[in-house]
């Protein structure tokens, strides 16, 4: 706005220099005073014009900025809960407590691994369950149920991936595996109701990325089950 104004100030000084010099008894021909004031004009919109663009696109750039700056990884973004997912992060015990003190009710561990060491992990549906109900009862955690599926492959040139899940008494371990791209997805979900719990999940988590071996991690800690404020019950 400020470069546009300047624009009208410099084009209002242009036809004010050419009054000023009409009134003065200028001697210039009538022909060369209007080839002048259409020069002059020409460039006042010229100029007004490339203010107006240029304004436009900056106004773009910083749309663009604040867009990007809650991308995954970003500085200066909470920790939980509303975080976008960030890279690879293990957060302090002391971390998991609220506002006032409240203590979380569980933890939600979510998780991408990228570029993870090619084995029978990702194609064996088998070899998967064993590693996943063995990481859950190794930290203590109570297994109720398991099921695991085994995927073909898609275009018959290699083993298809494998999903399954593990049933808890706490919550649930899922993973699914992605052999066409050396990948895994995972979450590992635990309740704190009767203890806490927030170890154990860490350390299934920790098995399972020892085991599947990612070069890269995109992770995110979430925090379940806030207490909310109490409130009058409506007779």
């Amino acid at each position: 706005m400020a470069l546009t104004r300047s624009a009208w100030e410099a084009c209002g000084a242009g036809v004010s220099g050419i009054g000023m010099f009409r009134r003065q008894g200028g001697i210039a021909p009538e022909s060369k005073l209007n080839g002048f004031e259409n020069a002059v004009r020409g460039t006042t919109y010229a100029i007004i014009l490339a203010h107006f663009f240029t304004a436009i696109f900056f106004a773009w750039v910083n749309l663009c900025k604040k867009d990007c700056t809650l991308r995954p990884g970003s500085r200066g973004v909470p920790q939980f809960a509303e975080r976008p997912r960030s890279r690879e992060y293990s957060p302090l015990l002391a971390d998991f407590c609220l506002e006032g003190g409240i203590e979380v009710k569980g933890l939600h561990i979510i998780a991408d691994l990228y570029n993870c060491q090619k084995g029978e992990l990702l194609v064996s549906s088998q070899k998967l369950r064993e590693l996943c109900v063995k990481a859950c009862t190794d930290v203590g955690l109570t297994v109720l149920g398991d099921h695991f599926y085994q995927f073909d492959g898609h275009d018959g040139a290699q083993d298809g991936g494998a999903t399954g899940a593990v049933v808890l008494a706490e919550s649930h371990l899922a993973i699914h595996t992605w052999p066409e791209r050396d990948g895994a997805t995972l979450d590992v979900y635990v309740c704190n109701f009767t203890a806490d719990n927030t170890g154990k999940a860490e350390a299934v988590y920790a098995t399972l990325l020892k085991a599947l071996k990612p070069a890269d991690v995109m992770v995110e800690r979430v925090i379940r089950g806030k207490d909310l404020p109490l409130k009058k019950r409506v007779a």
